[in-house]
């Protein structure tokens, strides 16, 4: 295991792996999870779902659950302000890192190769100093170094997306050599302070809707829904971002995930004004409702202002999901007809989606645009990422309906309660039964005596959303 960078501006948060289900140690892995809980903030990390139950676990954000995408426990380690680990590999990795480690070998051989590394072994509480768990002196985060080389992207939000939000702009840091140089829109001015507070060094260009539109015409904007605001705003914060600074670059929704840089499109789109990526839809009819191409990756350059200027116009006269228009989305499959140098994406890895999954056909996934479950499991990187992003920054924010889907493909007690709390009332078109985590961890205890119900594969049969 090896493991990235460490992510700027990241709260003192410590991480604790447990050893496998049944193990002699598991006792006193409880009891030391329990106690380092109730001294600093804990981040559980089971390596794989053979790991739970775990007591003290509870779904939601304290539980990192992710075997699918081991990376992202990798930018947990690598985030921590320490590191208790009862699995060898892991605790290497965070050692090697200079990671604050505690080591808890659970056999001789472990030992020895601990050992070896000069990773230092534990065996009891009695030593532990629970000095080392104080919080760190206050410092000032590090100044990110700003560079002109950074790709440059835009995106739309308001307070209840936040946690996508921070999501995406720390994946785009994690996977881009240079920091990136981000144009947000904020629909509301509480963006702009929780986007301060979790990444105060970040390059940002705030913007807001009376300056995009002008007054006259925000007015009209702001009765529309959140969605439709955001929708009809694409185009014209492309257009200001490029009058402002003439460089290429890339519209993005929030709830893309990146799995490597898009630098490669910004090569690509270097031979157009601009670059639209088809839904390459797995079920042709559906072209029909949400059009040939998806509004939730745009790229453009400075030629491409007519492009925008016509697609602002059409996006402000209508903006809906009515009368055969899928808001912003079916204004794109006449741009290619009416401009010229507007190109398409070809390779089909970028922006692949729920709409497009089974044409595939293993090509490789360079970045995921999960709007919804799917039945493979992609979204759930981009759940874990948001999950582990709203504990490690500060202010930071995250759905606990996203990270609940997520975890229940991998936790079968949770699953038993995901299915009679939202699949069922989904079937009975009513709305889901919200609890508390702490809530779910009560009822999982409750279904663990029990025994099992029925199973997660119902679950998650659930209700895949509009390719947008």
């Amino acid at each position: 295991m090896q493991l990235p960078r460490k992510l700027p501006n990241t709260r003192p948060v410590w991480v604790f792996c447990p050893p496998e289900k049944g193990h002699s140690e598991r006792d006193f892995a409880e009891s030391l999870y329990k106690e380092v809980r109730s001294r600093v903030p804990v981040l559980l990390l089971p390596m794989d779902a053979g790991d739970l139950p775990f007591e003290g676990a509870k779904p939601g954000r304290e539980t990192l659950l992710s075997p699918r995408f081991p990376e992202i426990a990798s930018q947990a380690i690598a985030n921590a302000r320490g590191f208790l680990s009862f699995r060898l590999e892991p605790a290497l990795a965070a050692h090697r890192a200079n990671v604050p480690t505690l080591y808890f070998p659970t056999n001789e051989s472990d030992k020895e190769k601990a050992f070896a590394e000069r990773l230092p072994c534990f065996h009891s509480l009695d030593e532990v100093s629970w000095e080392w768990f104080a919080p760190p002196a206050s410092t000032s985060p590090p100044e990110l170094a700003l560079s002109e080389k950074g790709l440059c992207f835009a995106a739309i939000s308001d307070r209840h997306f936040v946690g996508h939000l921070l999501g995406w702009m720390t994946n785009l840091t994690a996977v881009e050599a240079a920091p990136p140089l981000f144009h947000i829109l904020a629909l509301d001015k509480a963006t702009i302070t929780k986007v301060k507070k979790a990444l105060p060094h970040c390059q940002v260009r705030f913007h807001l809707l009376d300056e995009l539109w002008g007054v006259e015409k925000a007015v009209r904007i702001r009765k529309r829904s959140i969605m439709s605001q955001a929708c009809s705003s694409k185009a014209v914060l492309l257009k200001t971002a490029l009058r402002e600074n003439p460089r290429p670059i890339f519209y993005s929704d929030t709830d893309l995930y990146f799995f490597k840089s898009p630098g490669s499109l910004f090569t690509d789109l270097k031979a157009h004004s601009a670059l639209l990526f088809p839904h390459y839809h797995d079920q042709k009819r559906n072209a029909l409702r949400y059009g040939n191409f998806n509004a939730g990756l745009v790229g453009v350059t400075p030629s491409a202002i007519p492009f925008l200027e016509w697609w602002a116009d059409r996006c402000y006269e209508n903006c809906t999901e009515h009368e055969g228009r899928f808001w912003d989305q079916s204004y794109l499959d006449l741009a290619p007809r009416l401009f010229k140098g507007i190109g398409l994406n070809t390779d089909r890895s970028h922006n692949v989606g729920v709409w497009n999954l089974e044409g595939q056909n293993g090509r490789p996934v360079s970045s995921y645009h999960a709007t919804q479950v799917d039945g493979e499991g992609w979204f759930e990187a981009k759940a874990a990422w948001d999950q582990l992003m709203s504990v490690l920054l500060e202010g930071g924010d995250f759905s606990l309906e996203a990270t609940l889907q997520q975890q229940a493909r991998h936790w079968p007690a949770l699953s038993q309660i995901c299915y009679w709390t939202r699949y069922v009332p989904y079937r009975l078109h009513i709305p889901p039964i919200k609890l508390s985590a702490h809530a779910y961890a009560k009822l999982m205890k409750v279904v663990s005596v029990i025994g099992k119900g029925p199973g997660r594969r119902k679950f998650n049969r659930d209700k895949i959303a509009s390719p947008h």
